[in-house]
């Protein structure tokens, strides 16, 4: 062995760093399936409209105290719900409404006030503040929270899609007893304002 020289040992190359994936792109057909369609009934398309149009006006609105909150609106839903046939679809129907809960809580003051509410700050969680109509507007906007690309699978956009339809209905049969139609009725009775063209 003295003839021979001595090999050094190379260190083994270190491992590149796992970088990020690129955000995988979703083909038309995983785009479709994805994508989340509201369906409301006529009544409360028209509850929506006109509480967009009573805030076009140049005052601020008041705040008015629901009859009954987004938490309670939520519970009463998945009180009402049919059981499920077992455990896990129960806890996948809690989690995507308290999904929703906090869905609410985060996006109230950038997505679902009018400018004319701004003014309504409070310590409260918004969803223990704010009532159906509030959560009428959410639902309207869903499909533009939750784009297809936020979704892992087929599955959970389907799950989201469906719990978000039953709750519209939900609301639709319930209306009077939330306050809901009230807004078309006081909104006939508003005064006109300079910007809704009255």
């Amino acid at each position: 062995m003295r003839g021979q020289k001595e090999r050094k040992k190379t260190p083994a190359p270190e491992p590149e760093p796992e970088r990020e994936a690129a955000p995988k792109t979703l083909t038309e057909d995983e785009r479709a399936k994805r994508t989340i369609r509201v369906s409301m009934q006529p009544s409360l398309r028209k509850v929506l409209l006109c509480d967009y149009e009573a805030s076009r006006g140049t005052d601020p609105r008041p705040f008015v105290a629901p009859r009954v909150n987004v938490v309670n609106v939520l519970n009463q839903f998945l009180a009402s719900a049919s059981p499920p046939t077992n455990k896990v679809k129960a806890a996948r129907a809690e989690a995507v409404v308290r999904g929703f809960e906090a869905c609410f809580d985060r996006s109230l003051d950038a997505n679902l006030l009018y400018k004319d509410e701004w003014h309504n700050t409070s310590v409260k969680k918004p969803s223990e503040r704010y009532g159906a109509l509030h959560l009428l507007r959410m639902l309207a906007k869903l499909p533009a929270m939750f784009p297809p690309e936020s979704f892992a699978e087929d599955a959970d956009a389907l799950l989201v899609q469906t719990k978000a339809n039953e709750l519209s209905k939900f609301l639709a049969s319930r209306a009077r007893e939330f306050g809901v139609h009230e807004v078309a009725i006081d909104v006939s009775l508003a005064p006109s304002t300079p910007d809704n063209g009255e």
